[in-house]
C-alpha cells in the first residue's frame, strides 16, 4: 500500500510539473504575441503627412518614403536598420528646378530627377565650380584642425587653379555633392543648392555664394584692413584680392564714395565672393567731429551703406572714420560701429614697399588691426610681392576680417562702440 501511494504521489506532482510547465508556456508565449502585436499595432494609425508615400516598417521601426523614386524604399530600409525602439520616418520634399530634394527629421536626404531617379553628374565642372571645390576643402581640412591645412605649402597647393579633376573623385550624398581626396583622406561635402549649377544641374534660383570660412580659435589672428578704395589700376585692389584669395585669408575694406561706380562694383563683388568684409570711409572723407550738421554726419557715412545695399544687396555692419576722428555727437548719430587700429604702417606716407613691410611686423600681436590702404600700388606690392600675406601666414596667424576679431577680443560691435584704442 505505502508503494502504491508513493506511486501515485509521483504521478500528481508531475501532473502538476506538467500544468505549471504548460501554463508558464502559455504566459510566455502571450507576452511574446502582446508584445508582437503592440509592436506592430502602433504603426497601423499612423500615416503619413504625404498622399503618396510608401511605407516600410519593421517591428519597431516605420518608415515612409515616396513612391515612384527608385532609391526612395532603400532609404526606408536603410533608416530602419538596427532601430531597436519604436521610431516613425516621415520626409518632406522641396522642388530644387529639376529636381525634388526629399528629407527626413534626422538629416538623411536623397535627391530624384523628374522620373524619380538619381541625377546624372556633368563631367565638365566649371572654373567657378573648381573654386567653391577649393573652398570648401580649405574649410574642411581648416575645421578638422589640422596644422598642415593652416600652411603656406597646403593653401598654395589647394588654390582654385591646382584643384583638377584628376585629384579627386566625386559622388551624390543625398542633397550633397561629395569629393573625396585621397592626398587627403578626406571628403568634402559641398551642398547641391551651391555648386549643382557648375555640374550642369538646373537646381532653381541660384542663391548669392557665401564662401565658407572657418577660424580656429586655437591659433593667432590678425586682421588687415584697407582704405580708400576700391582701385580700379588692376596693380592695386584686384591684385590684393587675388593675393588674399590664394592663401584663403580675408580682409577688410572700408571705402569712400569717389571710388564706387559700375566698374567698381564688380571689384567688390570679386571681393564678396572671395569672403571679404565692407565697411564704410564715409562719402567725401570729412573729419566728422568738424561737422556740426548731424544729418550731414549721418549721410556721409550711411550712403556708402545704402549704395552697398542696393546696387549689391550688402549689409554693412561697421565704419572707418576718417582720420579716426569721432565725438559724441557722432556716435550718437551713426548707427554704426567704429573701427580703428592698433598698428598703423603709415603706407600713405612712405609709399615704400620695405617700409610698409617692416612696419606691419615691427610691433606686431595676436588680435592686432593693421591700417593700410589698397589705393597704393606701393601698398600693394608689400602685401604680394614683398609677401606680408604669405609671411603672416607663414608665422602662423590667421588673416580674418573685424567681425571676427571683434568676437576674439570679446567686443560687441554695435553704436556707439570703437574697437581699438582701448576698445
Amino acid at each position: 500500500m505505502q508503494t502504491i501511494k508513493r506511486k501515485r504521489r509521483v504521478k500528481k506532482s508531475v501532473r502538476v510539473f506538467a500544468i505549471v510547465a504548460c501554463l508558464l508556456v502559455i504566459v510566455f508565449t502571450a507576452i511574446t504575441a502582446v508584445s508582437f502585436f503592440y509592436k506592430n499595432i502602433v504603426f497601423w494609425g499612423e500615416e503619413s503627412v504625404n498622399a503618396d508615400a510608401g511605407k516600410y516598417m519593421t517591428n519597431t521601426c516605420l518608415a515612409y518614403y515616396p513612391e515612384g523614386t527608385k532609391k526612395g524604399k532603400q532609404v526606408a530600409r536603410d533608416l530602419c536598420r538596427d532601430i531597436d525602439e519604436k521610431t516613425i520616418f516621415d520626409y518632406s520634399s522641396e522642388k530644387m528646378g529639376d529636381y525634388t530634394v526629399y528629407r527626413y527629421s534626422n538629416g538623411t536626404s536623397f535627391v530624384t530627377d523628374a522620373n524619380g531617379n538619381d541625377p546624372k553628374l556633368n563631367e565638365n565642372i566649371t572654373e567657378r565650380g573648381q573654386a567653391i571645390i577649393s573652398d570648401y576643402l580649405r574649410y574642411t581640412m581648416k575645421s578638422m584642425e589640422l596644422d598642415y591645412a593652416y600652411t603656406v605649402a597646403f593653401l598654395e597647393d589647394t588654390y582654385k587653379d591646382t584643384i583638377t579633376k584628376d585629384r579627386y573623385t566625386y559622388t551624390l550624398d543625398g542633397e550633397y555633392f561629395v569629393c573625396h581626396f585621397d592626398e587627403y583622406e578626406v571628403d568634402v561635402k559641398i551642398p547641391l543648392s551651391v555648386i549643382g549649377a557648375e555640374l550642369g544641374m538646373d537646381v532653381g534660383e541660384v542663391k548669392e555664394y557665401q564662401k565658407p570660412v572657418y577660424v580656429s580659435k586655437n591659433r593667432p589672428a590678425i586682421a588687415l584692413t584697407f582704405d580708400d578704395g576700391p582701385s580700379l589700376d588692376d596693380e592695386c585692389t584686384t591684385k590684393l584680392l587675388d593675393e588674399l584669395y590664394r592663401y584663403d585669408a580675408q580682409a577688410t575694406f572700408f571705402c569712400v564714395g569717389r571710388s564706387l561706380g559700375p566698374k567698381t562694383k564688380l571689384i567688390i563683388q570679386d571681393g564678396i565672393e572671395k569672403g571679404m568684409q565692407y565697411g564704410s570711409h564715409t562719402v567725401s572723407h570729412p573729419n566728422l567731429k568738424r561737422l556740426s550738421d548731424t544729418d550731414t554726419i549721418y549721410h556721409e557715412v550711411m550712403d556708402i551703406s545704402t549704395w552697398f545695399k542696393e546696387e549689391l544687396n550688402y549689409t554693412m555692419s561697421v565704419y572707418r572714420p576718417p582720420e579716426g576722428a569721432y565725438n559724441s555727437t557722432v556716435d550718437a548719430t551713426v548707427p554704426l560701429p567704429a573701427i580703428l587700429w592698433d598698428i598703423d604702417t603709415e603706407d600713405w606716407k612712405s609709399r615704400d614697399p620695405d617700409a610698409i613691410y617692416k612696419e606691419t611686423f615691427k610691433d606686431l600681436f595676436d588680435h592686432a588691426v593693421i591700417l593700410m590702404h589698397d589705393i597704393h600700388k606701393t601698398t600693394v606690392e608689400a602685401c604680394v610681392d614683398k609677401g606680408i600675406i604669405r609671411d603672416l601666414i607663414d608665422a602662423g596667424y590667421q588673416l580674418v576680417d573685424i567681425d571676427t576679431i571683434a568676437q576674439l577680443r570679446g567686443v560687441e560691435l554695435k553704436q556707439g562702440t570703437h574697437l581699438c584704442w582701448g576698445d
